[in-house]
């Protein structure tokens, strides 16, 4: 039983939303740091708002919020008339 429970709990965080969501960005963030790095050598300026982009895309929930703005402009639209 505690096999299954755990397989259970496995698969339950592996199609989780908010897991997925973490993990996207995780890996957009990588490669933005190593691109980041490599932009750096050149051009530091330009690495610096790079290094604040990529901060922001960390911290900033997009996909929600683009959800949230969808589902209000659906509600108010007049198709819902």
């Amino acid at each position: 039983m505690e096999r299954v429970d755990s397989l259970f709990l496995r698969l339950n965080l592996l199609f989780d939303p908010d897991l997925r969501e973490a993990r996207r960005k995780s890996g957009v963030t990588l490669v933005g740091y190593a691109v980041t790095i490599l932009v750096d050598l050149l051009l530091p300026i330009v690495a610096i708002v790079f290094y604040f982009a990529l901060a922001v895309l960390l911290v900033v929930p997009f996909k929600t919020i683009s959800r949230e703005l969808f589902v209000a402009a659906a509600s108010n639209s007049s198709w819902n008339r």
